[in-house]
């Protein structure tokens, strides 16, 4: 009776456990307190604070959060309205760990060194108040460093777009890509448009940088064999 007692709880405990794996896999958790685990990593390597007011993760696929801030000492440095993290469970098991970051309604409360120098350059006393509509990003994560092989950011007067390599310590070696709205031209030097930016469908110009340095004192300079180029049509067209 016993051995028959102890065969079908052995049998139950084997059909409930799989079921159980894949309701945790598969079912949404809406737990802040997981979630808040999943994002201590995080806090504590760049020393942030990241709030939300809700949360929804797939173990399998991804993870949503709304009203996301972004805190550093208490002082907000970002806001994000929509955030999702896209990724397939079992390429996060492999050497190759990859994700995809889809964010809405970014805002950025303090002072963007890399739009600072961006201004300089176009000497304008100013860029677009930092908030995009939209930010979609693909990254690879690797033993010590981070490659994005795809980031477009937009608002209705100023593009991003690029990528590259973002490495231990914060080490970065990117290539960007500006593009900005004739409202934002009109403002720029015309011997700098000449110089600088590149012509864009729409009455839209750019201009590439190289963004080095780490993230927390970025460079950003002017690729050269577009400055090159640029320079060349600028004398020609005169």
């Amino acid at each position: 009776m016993k051995k028959n007692s102890y065969s079908i709880i052995k049998k139950s405990i084997l059909i409930m456990l799989p079921i159980a794996v894949l309701s945790i896999i598969f079912i949404p958790i809406r737990s802040a307190i997981f979630t808040r685990i999943l994002l201590l990593p995080i806090e504590r390597k760049y020393d942030i604070k990241i709030e939300f007011s809700k949360s929804t993760i797939m173990l399998s696929s991804n993870i949503s959060m709304n009203n996301v801030s972004i805190l550093d000492k208490n002082k907000q440095l970002y806001y994000i309205g929509d955030t999702e993290i896209k990724y397939n469970a079992t390429e996060l098991l492999s050497a190759k760990k990859r994700a995809s970051f889809n964010l809405k309604r970014l805002k950025v409360y303090n002072n963007v060194r890399i739009l600072d120098s961006v201004a300089e350059i176009l000497v304008i006393s100013t860029l677009p108040q930092f908030e995009f509509d939209e930010i979609d990003c693909r990254a690879e994560f690797r033993r010590s460093s981070i490659y994005i092989d795809h980031l477009i950011a937009r608002n209705n007067s100023m593009h991003v777009e690029g990528g590259g390599l973002i490495g231990k310590d914060g080490l970065l070696d990117c290539k960007l890509k500006f593009s900005f709205a004739k409202s934002v031209t009109d403002e720029i030097p015309d011997a700098i448009k000449k110089t600088l930016l590149t012509k864009e469908d729409g009455g839209w110009r750019s201009i590439k940088f190289d963004l080095t340095g780490n993230y927390k004192k970025p460079t950003l300079s002017i690729s050269s064999s577009l400055l090159k180029l640029n320079i060349m049509e600028g004398i020609i067209g005169k």
